[in-house]
């Protein structure tokens, strides 16, 4: 397995990308996680927090297909780096507003909903070129790696932020956060011109309807639809949980999302080893087991103190990390090739529909009772293992 990392990483093509991901995932993490932390300091509405996912989550269901057929037809560095420079913009715009006084819970949401939009379209390019720049033999491999660098950034991020808050405002952080995004520019800009990761533009693409019919690729977007469905009762209303159910303050806002970030790093640890011991779909009902008992757990908050409720994050991030690092290498590994992008930009809108749904029916529900949300939650991860994978009848 080691041996295995250590050849993609010998890549150079391959490693300057999964370097300058790094940074820019940092950077979009900061983001995320400020605008969760600005929204539950200016609302205490559990719905108007989860909008704020809703926002985040919402343009990846109606933009990323477009952005599949971009993928595939354009030159790849190009397109990440026109995004790279519009999410610069974004991050300029948001400290403007900032400097000015001008944050409330509506712009912050429609400015969320902009930079997801960017980001709708910079996601399937990035995941697309990761299997034009390895072997097909190394492509789980590397999909674990990009998911490193994903949970890597996912935890440096929010932590980044906390210590942050402590010491500068808001809109100094969204400054520091264009730095973070222009400097991937230098890099995309002198690999513009690379051979494999361009499309001829006069081509005609092939069609993918036929590749999205089939039982495999159906059965992958159920189960990450359902997943990321019932862990939005945990991840979307983060910020919102700590603050007004735990009492926490902006540091433990960050700190509780840090865990989460951690859980997702320690993927790199544990899924190499269960991809080698069990099959793909005994390691999807692994994912589903994890989800269940991290939520299970969270019934029991108010008898928890603050490091079992920072050990349920982290497993709460360790099954969220699992189940979108196995189910992506399972869809890259099948679909290569000019399709490959487009096909990937349909699972990541069923994936990202399915936790803009979760966070808008779990904020509504919250409105009531944190508790019921939870249950909910666990109740739709328990029949969907029945009725998937035991085959009971309800």
């Amino acid at each position: 397995m080691l041996k295995m990392f250590r050849i993609i990483l010998d890549n150079r093509d391959y490693r300057y990308f999964w370097f300058v991901n790094l940074g820019s995932n940092t950077a979009i993490w900061m983001q995320t996680m400020l605008f969760g932390i600005l929204v539950s300091q200016l609302s205490s509405s559990a719905l108007t927090n989860s909008l704020v996912h809703v926002a985040a989550t919402l343009p990846f269901f109606l933009l990323c297909f477009i952005a599949g057929i971009i993928g595939d037809r354009f030159n790849q560095y190009w397109v990440m780096l026109i995004c790279q420079c519009a999410l610069s913009i974004t991050a300029v715009a948001c400290a403007t507003i900032g400097y000015l006084g001008f944050f409330n819970t509506f712009n912050l949401i429609v400015i969320t909903f902009i930079f997801a939009s960017i980001m709708s379209f910079r996601m399937p390019t990035s995941v697309a070129c990761v299997a034009s720049l390895v072997r097909v033999d190394q492509v789980a491999y590397a999909s674990v790696l990009n998911n490193l660098c994903f949970n890597i950034s996912r935890s440096l991020g929010p932590a980044l932020v906390g210590v942050l808050l402590l010491v500068v405002t808001a809109p100094t952080i969204f400054i520091l956060s264009t730095v973070i995004f222009l400097l991937p520019v230098i890099y995309f800009y002198r690999y513009r011109k690379k051979k494999s990761l361009t499309v001829s533009r006069t081509k005609k693409l092939e069609g993918i309807s036929q590749y999205i019919k089939e039982k495999y690729f159906i059965y992958c977007c159920l189960d990450i639809m359902i997943i990321m469905f019932s862990s939005s009762a945990v991840l979307a209303l983060l910020p919102y949980f700590v603050k007004y159910n735990l009492g926490g303050d902006e540091i433990a806002q960050s700190n509780y999302m840090a865990c989460i970030g951690l859980g997702a790093f320690s993927t790199i640890f544990v899924l190499p080893v269960l991809i080698k011991r069990f099959s793909r779909q005994q390691n999807v009902l692994i994912c589903y087991g994890l989800t269940i008992f991290s939520t299970l757990s969270f019934l029991f908050y108010k008898y928890e103190d603050e490091w079992v409720i920072a050990i349920n994050y982290f497993i709460c991030g360790l099954a969220w990390s699992m189940s979108i690092s196995l189910i992506n290498a399972m869809i890259q590994e099948r679909y290569r090739g000019e399709i490959a992008a487009r096909v990937i930009a349909v699972y990541f809108m069923m994936m990202y529909i399915g936790q803009a749904a979760g966070s808008l029916f779990f904020g509504a529900i919250s409105e009531y009772s944190m508790l019921l949300a939870f249950v909910v939650a666990l109740s739709i991860l328990v029949l969907s293992i029945l009725t998937r994978y035991i085959g009971v009848r309800i």
